[in-house]
């Protein structure tokens, strides 16, 4: 699978709007990649870190909001229906990406994305 999927991100051939040129030696020397980026890192895995602190942050903030609105008590906020299991999820994730990122492991972190 690994194989497949890098022989897919490097590919390269015929520009596009260049099908149809009559010249092909001089289209396949001006091939280009499909895919130029795929090789690229754009964050670190530090800057990638603080990236999720501050996403965690932002949901846990209004998380709180929305419990604050009622009333700052658990059983309203986690009424009875599919809201509850909406929320219930919510914190769960969110309480996962933390301690993932706390202990630094990400196995399990695009599961609680």
């Amino acid at each position: 699978h690994l194989d497949s999927s890098s022989a897919f991100l490097n590919a390269s051939g015929i520009p596009a709007g260049m099908e149809n040129t009559t010249d092909l030696g001089e289209t396949l020397s001006n091939a280009v990649e499909y895919y130029p980026n795929s090789r690229s890192m754009l964050l670190s895995l530090r800057q990638s870190a603080i990236v999720e602190i501050v996403g965690i942050s932002i949901i846990f903030i209004l998380l709180v909001l929305r419990l604050c609105r009622d009333g700052l008590s658990l059983p309203i906020y986690l009424r009875p229906g599919i809201s509850r299991w909406n929320r219930v999820a919510q914190i769960v994730s969110i309480v996962g990406l933390t301690v993932g990122l706390a202990a630094q492991n990400v196995l399990l972190q695009p599961y609680f994305r």
